[in-house]
């Protein structure tokens, strides 16, 4: 199960309310909440064909036009940095089915709305990131 701008009603804020694996994978990217919601308004006029202002996505958000402006550059910049990041692994051979085949099974449960299977995959995977305390030096 994905969200999608055709399966929801209300503002993009009400969407990342009701949606736990939604709040659950921004608190894990590098977009704030604003970002998504902008990015959200963004798609949600592709899908629908809708063509609407800046004005009129930033009174939405609760925004000025030009701060609207800044929050969306920041969300496609992050974006672009994030694909790049990929790529860049991808080309030096770090993307290997093997070892990141976790990534697709979290995506195919997510998909799949396996709700109870992604959030254990997740908090094992947040588990295993997570820095290891290290003990003080003996010799500073």
């Amino acid at each position: 199960m994905t969200v999608s701008a055709q399966e929801y009603s209300g503002s993009p804020a009400e969407i990342v309310e009701k949606e736990p694996i939604l709040r659950l994978l921004l608190r894990g990217s590098s977009l704030t909440r604003r970002q998504l919601e902008a990015l959200f308004l963004e798609a949600e006029d592709y899908v629908l064909g809708r063509r609407r202002t800046f004005e009129e996505k930033a009174r939405l958000l609760g925004v000025s036009r030009g701060t609207y402006a800044r929050i969306l550059g920041q969300a496609l910049r992050n974006v672009s940095q994030s694909l790049y990041t990929l790529l860049l692994l991808g080309y030096l051979g770090m993307l290997g089915e093997r070892r990141f085949s976790w990534l697709m099974e979290l995506g195919r449960a997510l998909e799949d709305g396996e709700m109870e299977e992604a959030l254990e995959m997740l908090a094992q995977l947040a588990k295993e990131a997570s820095p290891r305390p290290r003990p003080p030096p003996l010799f500073p």
